[in-house]
């Protein structure tokens, strides 16, 4: 009996771990069943992530829209009402000094 040189030992053995570690994995990957692939007429796809930011985005511009329209209503609201005020401060000055002069001459 010739002896292996002892290098060829360990690749021997390694070889036949490997050997035991493929037919596990061969054997058990029969066992598994393949997974379904994605039908054609399976309807809409999933989204992609790119998809959903597009979205996303689509709906802050909207409501940034609303949020700015909304504030032009707001803005001619007190436009108008500070136009409304200034228009009663000047009469209360016509008034003062209309009440003035009058006291003026009554005096």
């Amino acid at each position: 009996m010739t002896a292996l040189p002892t290098e060829a030992r360990p690749i021997a053995a390694w070889m036949q771990v490997l050997d035991q570690i493929e037919g596990s994995v061969g054997r058990r990957l029969a066992q598994v069943e393949e997974p379904a692939g994605p039908e054609a007429d399976a309807g809409p796809t999933a989204k992609t992530p790119l998809q959903i930011l597009d979205e996303r985005w689509s709906q802050v511009r909207t409501r940034l829209d609303r949020a700015e329209r909304d504030a032009a209503e707001v803005d001619a609201a007190l436009h108008t009402e500070s136009e409304a005020y200034q228009r009663w401060t000047d009469s209360l000055t016509a008034a003062r000094r209309r009440l003035a002069d009058w006291a003026a001459r009554v005096a």
